[in-house]
This record gives structure tokens, sequence and C-alpha cells, in this order.
């Protein structure tokens, strides 16, 4: 017996409540995602989904999630705004229902997709805050195989609902993202750091990696604030940053640990990789300088190295207290070598052993 509207109704209501104290518990984005097209399968049934999200700036509707029959056509999916069925419902910030696509001309043909499916799409807007952010697009199949106006009305309700909860899990990342940036250098700040770092160690431990981690100390910086302004000062630790993120791998992790410190996590590095990566930087930053009008500011820095072989009892700290003293060590080196001959210590003039936690 065919169900009636109202009956639809309750039942999807009473699914809609239980979905969004899940979601609005969800606070990773992609869990997020995962969810909505979860809770659209189970009570809308389709052959398939696709949830755009707007790229105002190319003003191009690009494909989050796909599911379904045309998870094999994803990279054809991307539309202009204005185009096709998704992108005139983003373009209108009106819902669009078709029921039979071959014979609707604001439809427009998937590349890569058969030219002759008999299908319907309903395409709901994602509007949060006034503004289009996407575009939620269910697809049935097969002759007579339409939506209903009750599946059609609540497919609408959803993508209200479900726009702003994406839109409040982007600010939610997006002030995450902040309150983890150094605002000065644009890397990790030290809480950020510290939070990457922990989940590398113990991914490391768990896997039985090895890990190594660099301590940057930048030289001088109270007497070139002090001579020069913090304005200097400011540029020096950009240099710096940039040199670091320049030098170091996408999967490294770099932080500025605060002042005139900062730090790096190498996943998967032995204590020799590190080792010359630290030399490497250091001879980059000693390369660098700052123009203060006609005074031209050197830049260097000590690097100190720390690693481990997935040993159980290093944590981060452990580990920047070893990667401290190395730097130390070797800031000492540094400066006896920069001394007069007759005033050098008979053991300056070589890098220490790179301390190494761990079996």
């Amino acid at each position: 017996m065919e169900t009636s509207g109202t009956d639809f109704e309750l039942r999807a209501y009473e699914r809609l409540a239980e979905l969004f104290a899940r979601l609005l518990a969800e606070e990773r984005l992609d869990s997020l995602l995962r969810a909505l097209a979860d809770a659209v399968e189970e009570l809308i049934p389709c052959s398939g989904l696709v949830l755009f999200e707007l790229d105002e700036t190319e003003e191009m509707l690009e494909p989050l999630v796909v599911r379904g029959s045309l998870e094999t056509y994803t990279t054809g999916l991307s539309m202009r705004v204005g185009e096709g069925l998704a992108g005139l419902a983003v373009a209108s910030r009106e819902p669009v229902l078709s029921n039979d696509t071959r014979r609707d001309s604001r439809g427009a043909h998937v590349p890569g997709t058969p030219e002759e499916d008999v299908e319907a799409i309903a395409a709901v807007p994602l509007v949060a805050r006034g503004r289009a952010t996407g575009c939620l697009s269910i697809y049935r199949e097969g002759e007579g195989n339409v939506f209903g106006e009750d599946e059609f009305r609540f497919a609408t309700r959803f993508a209200n609902a479900a726009a702003l909860a994406l839109d409040n899990a982007r600010v939610r990342a997006r002030l995450e993202r902040l309150a983890q940036t150094d605002d000065l250098t644009g890397i990790l700040n030290r809480r950020g750091f510290f939070e990457a770092a922990g989940r590398e160690i113990a991914r490391a431990q768990r896997d039985r990696k090895e890990t190594a981690l660099l301590v940057i100390d930048v030289d001088e910086l109270k007497a070139i604030n002090d001579g020069f302004g913090h304005g200097c000062g400011d540029q020096v630790l950009r240099q710096v940053a940039q040199a670091i993120v320049g030098r170091t791998r996408r999967a490294d992790i770099v932080g500025r640990l605060g002042g005139d410190e900062f730090a790096v996590v190498l996943p998967g590095a032995s204590a020799e990789n590190a080792e010359r990566l630290a030399l490497q930087l250091e001879s980059l930053i000693d390369a660098a300088h700052v123009e203060m009008g006609e005074v031209t500011v050197p830049v260097s820095a000590s690097v100190g190295v720390a690693a481990t072989d997935g040993d159980p009892a290093v944590d981060v700290a452990s580990l920047l207290t070893q990667a401290d003293a190395d730097m130390y060590r070797r800031k000492s080196v540094r400066d006896a070598a920069d001394a007069p001959e007759e005033a050098r210590p008979a053991a300056a003039g070589r890098r220490s052993i790179v301390p190494r936690l761990g079996h």
C-alpha cells in the first residue's frame, strides 16, 4: 500500500530529529559530510547523490561527496553556476525538481555519463546566512522513478538545515585554525604545534617508526629588537619561518614556540637525515638579511636535533629538551668559532653528535 504524504513526513521528521542531534555533535567537516550523505540515502531512497560546494571565486560547483551510480564520474561533475539543474538552483537560490530530465531543457548532460539515461533530479541549494554555499542533488534512475512532492519538500527543508550545520562546522574549523596559528608568521603557534606533534609522536610510537625533531633558535633577536626596533625583529622572524617552510616537506610539522624559537617534527626521518636538514637550514637562514634603510641586518640561527626510534617512553617534551641541549651546544661551538683564535677552546670546531632517544 502506498504511504501517504503525512505518514512520510512524520517518519521523516522523527529521523531528522535523531539525525541532527548527531550532526550537532560532529566537529570534523569530513565526518559531517558523510553523516549528511548517509541521512539523505536513508530518508530519500535514490540511485545517487552529489553534495556540491560553491567556489565563489570561480563561480563553479565542485563535488564534495558523490554516492551511488555517479561515483565513477566524479571528475566530470563540476559545473558553472547557472548551468544544469544544480547550477540553476544555486543561481536562483530556489530548489529545482525535474522528474524527466530528457524532456527538461533546464538540465545539462554530465560529461562522461550515458546520454540516454532516464532519470529524475531534485536539486536543492544550500543557503546559510543569506548566501548560497553549495547544492544537494539527488538522482533516481529508470522510467517512472520520480520524486513525490512530499519527498521534494522534505529534501528542501533538510538542505536548509544541512546548510546551517555545514556553515557552523566551517566556522568552528576556521576558528580552530586561527586559535592554532601564529599571527606573525602564519605557521602553527605553540598550542597548535604541541597538539600536532603529540599526534605524530603517538603514531610513530604505535608503528615503531623513526621520528626527528628540530629546534631553531634565532640568534641575537633581542639585540636586533633593541637596535633596530621590533618591526625589524618581526621581519627576521617571518624570514626564518619562510626559510623553514620552504625547505621542509608538506608532511612535516612546523611551529613557532614563542619569541625566537621554532620547532619542526620530521615524521619518518632518521637522526642522520635530520642532521643534514639542520645544517641546510642554518646555511639557508645565514644567507638571509633584512634591509633597514641603508643598513643591512644579518640573520642567523642555531639548530638542534633529537631523534627517536618510536620508544613509547619518549614524548614531545623530552624530544624538545634534547634538541634544545643540542642547539645550545651548537651555538656554543659557533660562538667559539667566531671568537679570536687565542680565545677558542681546544674542543671547539665540530657539531656535536645528535642526541637519540629510544633503544
